[in-house]
């Protein structure tokens, strides 16, 4: 058998194999070249937030020649996401969709997580579960950041006593400036408001 007649055979094999795992999956993704990650960090540089994770799903998960779910599981998971969008929205509760997403998608994969690409688990997106324990970094970082945070108020309580002790004389500074002074009232002390203008 000639070369060129075995390496087609074996190239028809493999594409054939090809097929056949490919139809094997539940979902698939329509990334092409751009991974669902670098996409995720191409935006968040562009627009300084992370997208929608909803419609980032939806764009990797549609076809773009007909605008078709690559599988009907994909074509599910989408419907459910806009669902309890949806219905948060109707509840007249706050639309939180990274929350909704790790509510639908979490319990869709245990190892990876759908829409995110390859080498983002579980834990570096929604956090340990309620079976796994904080660790040792974890609870640091958790405490560093209540730490910035008790210090941070602490700093704008003192910046609003501050504020709130100038407040009487940018009143009257601002009053002068339009014309009006205060006069004690002799009476019961209370402070009236003349205008110079009067005769």
């Amino acid at each position: 058998m000639p070369v060129t007649q075995q390496a087609e055979r074996e190239g028809e094999q493999q594409v054939n194999g090809n097929k056949a795992n490919h139809e094997k999956f539940e979902i698939t993704a329509t990334s092409g070249s751009v991974p669902m990650a670098k996409f995720r960090l191409d935006q968040i540089k562009k627009t300084g937030k992370e997208p929608d994770p909803i419609e980032t799903f939806k764009k990797f998960h549609v076809k773009k020649a007909n605008g078709e779910f690559t599988t009907p599981k994909a074509q599910t998971i989408h419907a459910e996401l806009k669902n309890k969008e949806a219905e948060k929205l109707t509840q007249g509760e706050e639309v939180n969709q990274f929350a909704i997403y790790g509510e639908v998608v979490r319990k869709q994969s245990r190892k990876r997580v759908l829409g995110m690409g390859y080498g983002v688990s579980g834990v570096d997106v929604f956090g340990p579960t309620s079976g796994q324990g904080c660790s040792k970094r974890c609870k640091e970082d958790r405490r560093q950041e209540k730490v910035k945070n008790d210090e941070m108020i602490s700093m704008l309580k003192e910046e609003l006593v501050q504020v709130k002790s100038r407040i009487p004389q940018i009143v009257e500074d601002t009053l002068k400036r339009l014309g009006v002074t205060l006069v004690e009232s002799s009476m019961a002390g209370d402070k009236g408001v003349n205008d110079e203008d009067e005769d």
